[in-house]
């Protein structure tokens, strides 16, 4: 097991060609910097992480009050479920997430 190059505590499993070797997820995190890390796949700027729980909540008594809503949500059901049922229910529920979680950044929900 690679150790973190710069905690050495935690196991490394990025590779940082600024410190050169294995890097673990916290401190590639808390270490990373536009000037010196632009280019690398794990660097984000703050427009482009999602932030999810930022996202529309709508309560029971909102969906029932409001039929495009309930337009909405009957869609998504509906293509999980028939996907679900054409996989032969094996599909596993983080699969789902990320469909939910793509659909959420394309949907106008207003």
């Amino acid at each position: 097991m690679t150790k973190c190059s710069i905690c050495t505590k935690s196991k490394g499993k990025r590779n940082c060609i600024i410190f050169g070797g294995a890097v673990c997820t916290y401190c590639c995190g808390t270490s990373r910097g536009k000037e010196k890390c632009e280019g690398c796949p794990f660097y984000k700027t703050s427009n482009q992480i999602r932030r999810y729980d930022k996202a529309p909540y709508f309560t029971t008594q909102q969906m029932a009050d409001n039929p495009k809503l309930q337009d909405v949500a009957d869609v998504i059901e509906g293509a999980i479920c028939g996907f679900d049922l054409a996989q032969k229910q094996t599909t596993r529920d983080a699969f789902y997430e990320r469909i939910m979680e793509r659909l959420l950044r394309s949907l106008p929900l207003s």
